[in-house]
């Protein structure tokens, strides 16, 4: 994979990772993506100029010429005489309007990144991220090739052209940036750190790549992730459930260098870590146990599920025990949101979660049990929380996770 598809972003997930493991990383392979590039037919039309403007298929073939060579030179591939060389100025220009127009749409899909995730199975959003990150090296790799394209032809007469076009290419670039770096997406991209894909990255890279590290990867998601993790540590008791997450990590490699990062970045990227759907979790819960075979904890582990009212007024929420024990209820609370108090002028009114009823008693709270809820989302039930008399849908927020604080149940 030598040119990135944006037709097929975040589309077609499968066979990711092993198309990554065939193409990266490889001196022979890059050599033979390059050799491809420098045969594609539609580079022919900058051999006659003056026929008029060259079609996009020209354009493209300039693009994948142009992260082809990019690609050596980052990562220090020697490239025999007879194919090496720079760009010619319309061969840049042609490749920078392209790359123009990708970066355009990978900025779109980093804004959309947390949305998308929302919606994903947890493979599949590790690939997203990926994919924007193979996307940002593809840039780098361009950058690489518009600008010693520009360096040897300064003098020229598409000069001007060409550094106007190499600019907007990097207006785009910062764009792009900017939508990676936001605090949500730094944390979903963190989640890629004990994978192969960074470290084969910095071993690749050559030169002043290799001297001054681009930032995803000079050690900044790796100071996400640590933060994050202390993070949780803190915050959430030892238990099984974190006992089995943790299993499943590898110990980060500590970056020398330091950067700060701001607090809001931990606390957002704690919510992104726990912001799957409530009816996804509850599918995934251990099976119920009898209270006896229940572990002793200081603070029983739980997820929140929470919804918001289609005018903002309430906020309603659902703690969830990780380990649920046989015949234990669950309780939706719904509180005011100007001053966080029980919603007690709800009292009386209809409630339906996963086709389940309930009413809401004289301190806004409701009871379920988490078996026949559990049950009923195996069953393909609507997950949606819908109260009031006419079973107003509400709007569901990001899942989070912590120990509970007030577990007792409503009265009456």
């Amino acid at each position: 994979m030598i040119a990135f598809n944006s037709n097929r972003f975040f589309s077609n997930f499968n066979g990711f990772w092993e198309e990554v493991a065939r193409w990266a990383f490889s001196p022979e392979s890059d050599l033979e993506e390059l050799q491809k590039a420098l045969e594609l037919a539609p580079l022919e039309e900058f051999e006659t100029p003056g026929q008029g403007p060259v079609s996009e298929e020209a354009k493209r073939a300039a693009y994948q010429l142009a992260v082809a060579m990019g690609r050596c030179r980052a990562f220090g591939v020697q490239v025999p005489p007879d194919m090496d060389g720079c760009l010619h100025p319309p061969v840049a220009i042609a490749a920078a309007e392209i790359g123009e127009t990708f970066l355009r749409r990978w900025a779109e899909h980093a804004q959309q990144l947390g949305a998308r995730c929302d919606q994903a199975e947890p493979g599949l959003a590790e690939t997203m991220c990926a994919e924007l990150l193979e996307a940002r090296m593809e840039a780098l790799f361009v950058l690489e090739a518009l600008s010693e394209a520009q360096d040897a032809s300064w003098n020229e007469p598409a000069s001007i052209e060409l550094w106007d076009a190499v600019n907007r290419y990097v207006d785009a670039l910062a764009v792009f940036d900017e939508a990676l770096q936001t605090p949500e997406n730094l944390a979903l991209l963190s989640t890629l750190v004990n994978l192969p894909l960074l470290e084969n990255w910095r071993q690749s890279l050559a030169g002043d790549y290799k001297e001054v590290l681009p930032w995803w990867l000079d050690g900044t998601l790796e100071r996400v992730d640590q933060q994050i993790t202390e993070y949780c540590r803190r915050t959430l008791p030892a238990g099984e459930v974190w006992r089995r997450m943790m299993e499943r990590r590898q110990p980060s490699t500590p970056s020398p260098v330091e950067a700060p990062q701001p607090e809001v970045l931990v606390a957002a990227a704690l919510a992104i870590r726990m912001r799957r759907r409530w009816h996804e979790m509850i599918k995934r819960l251990p099976a119920a146990m009898a209270m006896a075979a229940q572990p002793a904890v200081e603070s029983p582990e739980v997820a929140v599920a929470h919804w918001r009212s289609p005018e903002g007024k309430y906020i309603a929420d659902m703690p969830v025990p990780l380990r649920p024990v046989v015949g234990q209820p669950v309780y939706l609370k719904v509180f005011r949101t100007e001053d966080a108090a029980k919603a007690t002028e709800l009292a009386g009114q209809p409630v339906v979660l996963a086709g389940l009823q309930a009413v809401l008693d004289e301190q806004g709270r409701a009871a379920f049990s988490l078996e026949e809820l559990q049950r009923a989302i195996q069953a393909g039930a609507d997950p949606t929380l819908k109260i009031g008399p006419d079973l107003t849908p509400w709007e569901e927020l990001p899942l989070e996770g912590f120990p509970e604080q007030d577990s007792s149940p409503p009265n009456g």
